[in-house]
């Protein structure tokens, strides 16, 4: 191997970095900028020592994070002087509440964010970050950067409640066979990038299909208001009504034929001209005449 290409395979360069609690207390970590936030945390905890959840970092007053970034991208290298460590309280077992989605527990720390928990609770319910409104005590969490422990949410009670309201745009109720519709309805994309969304319909689920189409179509469907939604709703729902109406009226109408038919079949099976009864023909049951003996 050449001299390049065996350095090129050597362990990425370890260094010494200092950190710094706000009470003084001081330690040292070997670490190399490819190391993650995580990782940096792992090492402290264990010599502080202290549970990782209650560290958080911080350089120049930024705070470092999240766990997986690693250390050069928060800009940490071998000129950084001394990192800030904070040490929080214990762990906060949030329980947050929907009107009609039920409700759901999570563990953070109170230095985490309020965008933190808005995450948590989007991915819980499977929405995007902004449809969700998060209120304490009857007051909106927010801004997103604010520690939950700013917001009042790191006390010593074993739990605390959130109410989470859900804000879906109109669309969101409709599935990816109704979305496609509805697009085409209203003229909102092109006919070849309806084509293409057609055709995953048949390749996965349509739970997995109606999230492709959302995320396809994200800036189309956005422009929709509610009063257009409802209206191609609306008019879907007369639409077929009306094809149910016609449905039903031909399978009453084939009921009858048959029903005729049927009659009509038995009425040709029956004697026109005499009717055998106890041995006698009995002309006056098909139109009058005297009773003889055969």
């Amino acid at each position: 191997f050449s001299e390049s290409s065996t350095s090129s395979m050597e362990a990425p360069r370890r260094f010494s970095l200092r950190a710094c609690t706000l009470a003084g207390t001081e330690v040292s970590v070997e670490v190399s900028q490819g190391d993650s936030v995580g990782s940096l945390r792992d090492q402290l905890a264990a010599k502080l020592p202290r549970p990782r959840g209650q560290i958080a970092l911080a350089l120049e007053g930024a705070r470092l994070g999240p766990d997986d970034v690693t250390l050069e991208a928060c800009g940490i290298s071998q000129k950084t002087e001394l990192l800030t460590v904070v040490l929080t309280k214990a762990a906060i077992r949030i329980l947050a509440v929907t009107y009609a989605h039920g409700e759901h527990e999570f563990e953070l720390h109170p230095h985490d964010d309020v965008g933190s928990l808005r995450e948590h609770v989007a991915k819980w319910l499977d929405r995007h970050s902004e449809q969700i409104t998060l209120s304490y005590r009857n007051s909106q969490l927010e801004p997103d950067d604010r520690s939950l422990e700013d917001c009042g949410l790191g006390g010593s009670s074993a739990q605390v409640t959130v109410t989470a309201e859900v804000k879906d745009p109109p669309f969101w109720q409709l599935h990816a066979h109704e979305l496609l519709a509805l697009m085409k309805d209203v003229g909102l994309s092109s006919d070849d990038a309806l084509a293409e969304a057609e055709a995953l319909l048949s390749e996965v689920s349509t739970k997995e299909a109606t999230k492709e189409v959302r995320a396809m179509f994200q800036r189309e469907l956005a422009s929709l208001s509610k009063d257009v939604v409802e209206a191609w709703k609306y008019q879907r729902w007369v639409d077929s009504s009306k094809a149910r109406m016609k449905a039903a009226v031909s399978a009453r109408d084939e009921m009858i034929r048959r029903q005729q038919k049927a009659l009509d079949m038995a009425m040709g099976q029956r004697p026109t001209c005499s009717h055998v009864f106890n041995g006698r023909t009995s002309r006056a049951l098909v139109g009058g005449g005297p009773i003889t003996e055969i």
